[in-house]
């Protein structure tokens, strides 16, 4: 029979260990269950990395670095297979729970649940994206694909935009949840009947970026709601703050696999 657990927290870790210690003193919630999933990066980290799953009583799980998407995979495949929970977390190493007390009301229903997720210089990253941009697509293509640095940063300014508006939205029309387009990816909670529906939630091909937006496309699909709660309440360490906008290779390919799938019908 599986152990029964309240939440499962599946955490993934990359090279650096010491937020992982701030992430374990912030849990003062009763019947968690941590899955610690160390993205290879060399034997040090490795070994300090299952010492900590080891003093705070976690599961520990050892997988090459395969990426964001893969290691999520792998750490919610294992939390399905050992145990029965009634919400799964996906988290960052780099994240402090500061209120997560609201999450019981939500208890038997299908949804994702974005946090306010907030970064040490205040800046809220959730939502992620509070209303799905179509015409983003076709410019990110362009962009990623012709390294066209213009129209990058014009698809970044409208999805700033779209946060922006959401800011003054919420500020006026407060309500206890916001249905949006996406969650932000270094904390979001899934129920567990979502978590039967929408797993595995990423594509292993993505190694890194936009699994925020297959996630949501995904979610979309099998008419899973992705909502907003301010009420449930995180701090992320160590998110990028620079603002800058960087061109990536991992972005441009994981962008493509996922817009090729969203034009096809083939994310499921």
């Amino acid at each position: 029979m599986k152990q029964y657990h309240h939440i499962i927290f599946v955490v993934l870790v990359y090279k650096n260990i010491d937020v992982l210690e701030d992430f374990f003193a912030s849990l003062t919630i009763n019947d968690v269950k941590v899955i610690v999933v160390n993205s290879y990066y060399d034997d040090t980290s490795l070994s300090e990395c299952q010492k900590v799953a080891k003093k705070n009583d976690a599961d520990f799980i050892a997988i090459p670095n395969n990426g964001y998407g893969y290691g999520n995979n792998v750490g919610t495949k294992y939390a399905m297979e050992h145990y029965n929970y009634d919400f799964l977390a996906i988290s960052n190493s780099d994240i402090i729970i500061k209120q997560i007390d609201a999450l019981e009301k939500y208890k038997g229903e299908s949804m994702v649940i974005a946090t306010k997720t907030v970064m040490k210089t205040g800046k809220h990253q959730n939502p992620d994206t509070p209303w799905e941009l179509k015409f983003i697509y076709p410019m990110l293509s362009y962009a990623l694909n012709h390294k066209n640095g213009l129209v990058y940063t014009l698809c970044h300014i409208c999805t700033r935009l779209n946060r922006e508006i959401f800011k003054l939205y919420s500020s006026i029309i407060r309500k206890e949840k916001y249905k949006i387009f996406s969650a932000h990816g270094s904390f979001f909670i899934v129920t567990k009947p979502a978590v039967d529906v929408l797993f595995p939630f990423f594509d292993n091909e993505m190694f890194l970026y936009n699994e925020e937006w297959y996630l949501a496309l995904k979610a979309r699909k099998y008419n899973i709601p992705v909502y907003y709660i301010p009420s449930i309440e995180v701090l992320h360490l160590e998110g990028a703050s620079s603002g800058s906008i960087v061109y990536s290779e991992h972005d441009r390919l994981s962008f493509n696999i996922l817009n090729y799938k969203r034009k096809n019908n083939l994310i499921v």
